[in-house]
């Protein structure tokens, strides 16, 4: 045991930090709930879904996040918002089927954190996975567009139903949850319904139901003429407001009466009732009415018993103010009460994998440091070039510099701005509650003078000043007014509420009540509520005698615009790596340019053999140019796609990609043949030539058909020139001649990818996609002019008699060690490779990223490969072999894999990519070195087993793209997880086979 463990201690230790990554990413979730803790405190809750499979999910922390209960009322797991793709933005409204799935209708908010820019359904499998979008309801115009259309989500029958409100009225969809097939159930005519209907819902048989901004409660009618149920004023309760509501199976309706602050039913008969009455859930309940809890959302649960969500204000003497927490509540038909709380206890596999992720994060740190110590000790520092030191200085002092610099220049003008849009928006207010007429704040005393000629005065004054050029910044506005100790909404410029819609808490010694005491308005920069997160000025409105008559509050939604900041900061430390890894790479380049092409002259007067290092600057300028749309081809594909080819956008999108690599196979090997018969320097120009004109196609293709042709003109030039390029290193005769000119060649590429990349991206954001095209033909043409004048012509080869090996090609490939090598290893490999070149530039496509955001993925992936990858493949090598080491990059990639599955973020994915790096940078080599030594290939011949090995790398590559888009077609995290499994399988089987081979050799040795 113990040599085993001598022998392979390093594989076991990248095991074992695998495994505890794997453990790290299952309880994420678990450790962002606080493992110190046993509960869950549900803040800032606005809505309850019970599901028919006994979850419970709350969407919580003003509409960013979900919690997941179980049964027992145990905490399951957060699924979090604020994302613009592969996930829901602020959550609206929730629905649930039979097996599980949840369906989440959300918005999107424009930059101002006012506008709805988009509505969705996301939909989420029963482990809290997403799936896709079933549904989107994008906004032709977002300014000044902020009415949540989709309400009331259920399901029913086997397809998910909602009510969409429309200008004109409301219409009652179903969808069909394998198709997205949207079916109209019924249109109901309401004029001015945009405005007017406060809130929708649906019953089990299909009926529309409908409240207003007057508290009154209708019954929807096709025809136009919708049956009033309850109407306020003619009940003597002018105060009572009918809020949000809910359908039961029995015919009865359940609202929240926001003015009564109670649950109220309407039954079959038309009877009103209360359901839930003025602080039932408490245990002792206010004698004062403003101190009551106002009850937020009524919904039942699949047994038809009644939930409501609740907010208790109370005095807390720690903090020496008020404070507030929100309850879910719960009671059955006979009055039993089934829940009341503000806090769920966490279920035990939650516990039990929050003490396992702190375990794995202590335990990676602990081979962190293992880990440093060895490489200090075994002198790998040593190892590496002077050169090499000077740039990783150069590159961890500037993203040092970067992140402290960004760090502390962007919180101080983030606290600028936010200070400078306060101040913009105190004036707006003081202006605003100047020009209002105190009589006309005072007149609304009643939900009913909602749209009054006093509200149409307010509105109008109000607007005067929100259309003006000093709210370009979008910020919203809302009047109050106190009335009977509780402070009320009476106007809003989105139209979005009831005239005196009353808020939680009491009048009482809040910041409400000493603006009327003082008269002096208050800011605030940073305020948390179930309705979002805010910054905000609420000014005084004041009669003719200098009373304050009111409140105005005028302010901004911080959330768009805190992560807009904080995804700010990961651009500028990414961006500035990317400038100056860049930068060293292009000045190292230039370095050997210059040198390489000095001494060229020199040789050339002296009629000297010309040294081979002028070969590596113009393998740089080929590799730069071709790759130069690298990190935007797929997308630039989808934008030239039309529904006429008849295959999806993203399968379409990466036959470019897949033409190119498969044609460049080809020539490459056709190629061979010609080199022979007309010379090397001659194929070169030829090649540059259609080089040339194949990036100069792609840049004016009209269509996707025309990127695919050029692609393929792109691929014959790019093979032609490469095989040129690598047969005039071969053709020198001394090996430390040949030694210098693969080495530059293989430095030239990973510079030339990387450098092109980024610099390809940067051009594209400033001077569009199609240019870089043109930008590539010109620094192919300066490529092709130093092969011209600086490449010496050799002689045209003879053909050579091929050594006889007795083995045919058909039986070569079916040895079981190669057979297994190319599907078990090295086809698999390969197609996973394609993540970065293909997937990735897609994934953040659809995640907001630019080109240039993008490319920095590939400097990430190249850094690594360029720095650590000589010395990673000496010390794998050596503690491995290459079979080892074979085995340990593949691992990496099935791990990152189904990591990148459980938390398909954009964040997450830079981390999948530097693992991916991690990989490439030895696995790579250790195919070939693991190939050439295998004894079939001795048999059957290394030259045509290489060709062999090339043809079945380019198939790879050109299959990798197709298989990626499966991927997206199915889903990323499904696709994902399923693509990573596969080739943890067929890692497996490599394993197995190699094991049962091995052991075969020590029985035949033995």
């Amino acid at each position: 045991m113990k040599a085993l463990w001598k022998k392979h201690r390093l594989l076991f230790l990248g095991l074992l930090a695998l495994v505890c990554l794997l453990v790290l990413a299952a309880g994420w979730s678990a450790l962002q709930a606080d493992p110190r803790t046993d509960s869950v405190y549900i803040s800032d809750p606005t809505a309850v879904l019970f599901g028919p499979d006994g979850k419970k999910y709350i969407i919580a922390e003003g509409s960013t996040s979900i919690l997941v209960l179980n049964e027992e009322h145990q905490y399951l797991r957060t699924l979090s918002g604020g994302q613009q793709s592969q996930g829901f933005y602020y959550a609206q409204s929730l629905a649930a089927d039979e097996e599980g799935n949840l369906y989440i209708s959300d918005k999107i908010l424009g930059e101002n954190g006012k506008d709805i820019q988009s509505e969705r359904i996301a939909v989420y499998d029963k482990n809290g996975s997403f799936v896709d979008y079933l549904y989107e309801l994008p906004r032709e115009s977002t300014q000044g567009d902020n009415r949540v259309r989709i309400q009331d989500l259920r399901w029913r029958d086997g397809k998910l139903w909602f009510v969409q409100i429309e200008q004109e009225g409301l219409r009652l969809c179903a969808l069909d949850k394998d198709t997205g097939e949207q079916t109209e159930a019924g249109f109901y005519p309401c004029e001015d319904a945009w405005r007017k209907v406060m809130y929708a819902a649906v019953s089990p048989e299909g009926t529309v139901y409908f409240t207003d901004k007057y508290g009154a409660l209708y019954q929807a009618s096709e025809e136009g003429s919708h049956t009033l149920l309850y109407d306020p004023v003619a009940s003597g309760e002018e105060s009572s407001i009918a809020s949000n509501l809910v359908c039961a199976a029995d015919g009865s309706i359940y609202f929240n009466d926001l003015g009564k602050r109670e649950i109220r039913r309407i039954t079959p008969e038309g009877q009103v009732e209360t359901a839930v009455g003025q602080g039932e859930p408490m245990a002792e309940k206010p004698e004062a009415f403003n101190k009551l809890p106002i009850y937020s959302f009524v919904t039942l649960t699949p047994e038809e018993n009644l939930a409501a969500i609740y907010c208790e204000y109370y005095f807390d003497e720690t903090i020496d103010d008020y404070t507030y927490d929100y309850y879910i509540y719960v009671k059955d038909a006979e009055g039993q009460v089934l829940l009341n709380t503000a806090e769920a206890s966490k279920a035990l596999p939650v516990r039990l994998w929050g003490y396992a992720a702190c375990g794995a994060i202590a335990l990676l740190v602990v081979l962190a440091v293992l880990c440093l110590a060895y490489v200090l000790r075994a002198g790998w520092l040593s190892r590496i070039t002077p050169k090499s030191r000077i740039h990783l200085a150069v590159i961890v002092a500037a993203v040092l510099g970067a992140a402290v610099t960004a760090t502390v220049v962007v919180g101080n003008l983030n606290d600028r701005y936010i200070q400078e849009r306060i101040s913009k928006m105190t004036n707006m207010a003081v202006l605003m509650a100047r020009d209002l007429d105190a009589e006309d704040i005072a007149s609304l005393d009643s939900p009913q003078t909602y749209d009054s000629p006093a509200y149409q005065r307010i509105d109008e004054s109000v607007q005067e000043i929100m259309d003006s050029d000093i709210n370009e910044d979008g910020a919203y506005c809302t009047l109050y007014r106190e009335k009977d100790g509780v402070i009320c909404i009476v106007y809003s410029d989105e139209g979005l509420n009831n005239v005196l819609y009353p808020m939680s808490g009491v009048f009482e010694g809040s910041h409400e009540a000493e603006i009327y005491e003082t008269g002096q308005l208050k800011q605030f920069s940073a305020f948390s509520s179930a309705d979002g997160h805010y910054a905000f000025t609420l000014a005084p409105i004041t009669d003719e005698n200098g009373e304050v008559v009111g409140l105005i509050e005028v302010g901004t939604d911080l959330y768009a615009f805190t992560a807009s900041n904080q995804a700010l900061i990961r651009e500028t430390l990414l961006t500035v790596l990317m400038v100056v890894v860049t930068c060293v790479l292009l000045f190292s380049e230039s370095t050997v340019f210059f040198s390489a092409l000095r001494r060229n002259r020199q040789e050339k007067r002296q009629h000297l053999l010309r040294d081979v290092g002028i070969v590596r600057p113009i393998a740089f300028l080929i590799f730069f140019a071709g790759n130069m749309s690298t990190a935007f081809l797929p997308v630039y594909g989808m934008g030239l796609w039309d529904s006429s080819m008849g295959i999806q956008k993203v399968v379409a999108s990466a036959i470019p990609l897949s033409a190119e690599v498969l044609v460049t196979a080809i020539f490459s090997f056709l190629g061979g043949f010609l080199v022979d018969k007309i010379g090397t320097k001659p194929l070169i120009a030829v090649g540059s030539v259609l080089f040339m004109g194949g990036l100069g196609l792609c840049g004016a293709a009209p269509d996707l058909r025309f990127l695919i042709g050029a692609s393929v003109v792109l691929g014959v030039g790019e093979g032609l020139v490469l095989v040129a390029l690598n047969t005039f290193i071969s053709n020198y005769g001394e090996e430390e001649q040949r030694n210098r000119g693969f080495s530059g060649y293989n430095a030239a590429y990973l510079s030339g990818v990387n450098c092109g990349t980024v610099v390809g991206s940067l051009a594209a954001e400033q001077f569009g996609y199609r240019n870089v095209f043109y930008i590539a033909v010109v620094v192919t043409a300066v490529a092709l002019l130093l092969a011209i004048f600086c490449l010496h012509k050799q002689s045209v080869g003879g053909e050579t008699e091929e050594e006889e090996k007795g083995m045919s090609t058909w039986a070569f490939l079916f040895k079981p060690r190669v057979f297994f090598f190319f599907l078990f290893m090295l086809t698999p490999y390969l197609i996973c490779a394609s993540f970065l070149s293909y997937f990735f530039p897609i994934f953040g496509d659809e995640n907001g990223l630019s080109a240039s955001f993008v490319a920095q993925a590939f400097l990430i992936s190249g850094v690594v490969a360029i720095y650590l990858g000589p010395t990673l493949t000496k010390v794998v090598t050596e503690k491995l072999g290459a079979r080892g080491g074979l085995i340990l990059a593949t691992g990496i990639y099935v791990a990152a894999f189904l990591l990148f599955a459980l938390y398909p973020t954009v964040e997450f994915c830079f981390v999948i990519i530097l693992l991916l790096a991690v990989a490439d940078s030895f696995g790579l080599s250790m195919q070939a070195v693991y190939f050439s030594a295998l004894p079939e290939v001795r048999v059957y011949g290394s030259g045509k087993a290489m060709g062999i090995n090339s043809a079945v790398e380019s198939i790879a590559q050109t299959v990798g793209p197709m298989i990626f888009a499966a991927v997206l077609l199915l889903g990323v995290e499904k696709g994902v997880m399923t693509l990573g499994l596969g080739v943890g399988v067929l890692l497996l089987l490599f394993v197995l086979f190699t094991l049962r081979d091995r052991k075969k050799e020590k029985r035949h040795n033995g």
